[in-house]
């Protein structure tokens, strides 16, 4: 990854985005405005990489983070994908790629065709609308076909859909009291408050919007991913799809003290969790990987774990 974000770098300093006023020393300014990359995805096929571009409006006192486009065998200056977006991931097959990016209130999953044939890199077409839920999408990942996405969303657990979590939401937001009862810690996580939503996991299919995918993390008292920075890295699907795998860590009485982790399978259809390995304290460290080996290997899937050491 480092030489991927070292090209990245060179590709922009290249460009007018980092062009400087002419020699002056440095200051907190040029420090404020300096363009910033991330999350960086090479393409399957490896030749392009799809990244964030974080830049700053110094006047209006916000950030703007946009989605690029980089042909590495070319070189060449970066193409621009979407105006806003975070969080780019390639189709299985490269044909486009997924971001997310605002859609009125909430944060939404997005489908960008790719023009990877043509004389230049470019857009195909004009951006789709993959999700259309009233809850803001904080992390995806797409199933090795591409055909559905696993959704991360905060959510109350005792609702029994997304809309129950949003009338709870704006409840809140309408209420002219501002104190909170909190019979259990967490009350602060880092630099976040508790609210009770969990990050829980659900799935979709990715061939049009959809108003309530399915809830795989049913019963789990836990996020998914875990707080306060967890990714995508922490949940995925098989290789054959059918199951998806995430790592949690029950809250119960001894989460603000504990860093067990456990891994669980669910099927991808939502019906119920078949088995749980314990005791893994190395979460993002884990992969689902058709050769690993594990100690009890469930009789119905074809997949199997592989978690590295702790460091």
């Amino acid at each position: 990854m480092k030489p991927l974000f070292a090209a990245l770098a060179l590709a922009l300093a290249a460009g007018p985005a980092l062009a400087a006023d002419g020699p002056h020393p440095f200051s907190v300014r040029d420090l404020v405005m300096m363009d910033r990359v991330g999350d960086p995805q090479l393409s399957p096929d490896g030749r392009f990489a799809a990244f964030s571009l974080r830049t700053t409006d110094y006047a209006a006192n916000k950030g703007n983070t946009a989605i690029y486009l980089l042909d590495l065998d070319k070189g060449g200056a970066p193409v621009k994908l979407s105006d806003k977006g975070n969080t780019p991931r390639w189709a299985p097959d490269g044909s486009a790629v997924y971001y997310l990016a605002d859609a009125g209130d909430t944060s939404q999953l997005f489908r960008q065709g790719v023009d990877t044939k043509g004389k230049a890199l470019a857009a195909s077409g004009a951006a789709t609308q993959v999700t259309s839920t009233v809850l803001d999408i904080d992390s995806y990942k797409l199933s090795p076909d591409g055909s559905h996405v696993l959704l991360s969303m905060e959510v109350f657990t005792d609702c029994a859909d997304l809309s129950c979590t949003k009338e709870k939401l704006d409840g809140r937001a309408k209420d002219k009291a501002s104190g909170t009862v909190y019979n259990k810690v967490f009350v602060r996580h880092w630099d976040t408050w508790e609210d009770g939503r969990r990050s829980q996991l659900f799935i979709a299919p990715t061939t049009g919007a959809t108003a309530e995918p399915a809830l795989l993390t049913r019963g789990i008292d836990g996020d998914v991913p875990g707080k306060p920075d967890g990714s995508d890295d922490e949940f995925s699907f098989s290789p054959d799809g059918n199951s998806v795998f995430f790592d949690v860590r029950i809250a119960g009485t001894s989460e603000p003290w504990s860093t067990n982790f456990d891994i669980y399978q669910v099927p991808a259809d939502g019906s119920a969790a078949r088995w749980r390995q314990a005791g893994i304290a190395r979460p993002a460290a884990c992969r689902s990987a058709p050769t690993a080996r594990r100690s009890t290997p469930p009789p119905t899937t074809t997949a199997s774990i592989r978690c590295l050491p702790s460091t």
